[in-house]
């Protein structure tokens, strides 16, 4: 959001972002086959670059799901040849984007530093336990034109978790 207003503004494209870890929910009691990230990293990825700076650096054009606004554009120009023949207006053609974004989720490293404590006496008391993950994501403009690629970088992020519970027996 607080990013310097652009020279102009670029049409770019995300056709997919993927979770390349392969890495499923850690789970010490059973084998757990959820997920441990995302699998919806493109709509992330597109939200972002549609509220950079405002929403002023980049023009998104759709190629994620495109295939249904294929279909939607298609079932538009039918219905316009239908109600009104041969002389429909046609829709203006799709919009192109100049880069392509690419890359995917390319680390998670689970459980980096764990520990808590803790304290029960005649069954009540609290206890806090905390975990660092950490993950790794991938991230690079190709221009499409040329394929080229303009502009890569891979950045880490460390995401701290904390669990406080109290307890009581009765």
């Amino acid at each position: 959001e607080r990013l310097p207003p652009p020279r102009r503004q670029l049409d770019v494209t995300v056709y997919n972002f993927p979770d390349l870890t392969g890495q499923n929910k850690p789970n010490d009691n059973f084998a757990e086959f959820s997920r441990a990230l995302t699998q919806g990293a493109s709509a992330v990825l597109i939200d972002v670059l549609t509220k950079a700076g405002g929403g002023a650096w980049f023009n998104v054009v759709e190629r994620n799901d495109l295939q249904p606004l294929l279909q939607e554009r298609q079932i538009i120009q039918n219905t316009r040849t239908a109600a009104e023949g041969d002389k429909a207006p046609t829709l203006p053609p799709l919009r192109f984007a100049g880069i392509l974004m690419e890359g995917g989720i390319i680390g998670y490293d689970s459980d980096e530093s764990t520990g808590g404590i803790g304290a029960n006496y005649l069954g009540v008391g609290p206890n806090l336990q905390y975990r660092q993950d950490i993950i790794t994501v991938a991230l690079r403009a190709v221009s499409v034109q040329s394929g080229r690629v303009v502009a890569s970088v891979t950045t880490t992020k460390t995401i701290y978790s904390m669990q406080v519970q109290g307890s009581a027996f009765m």
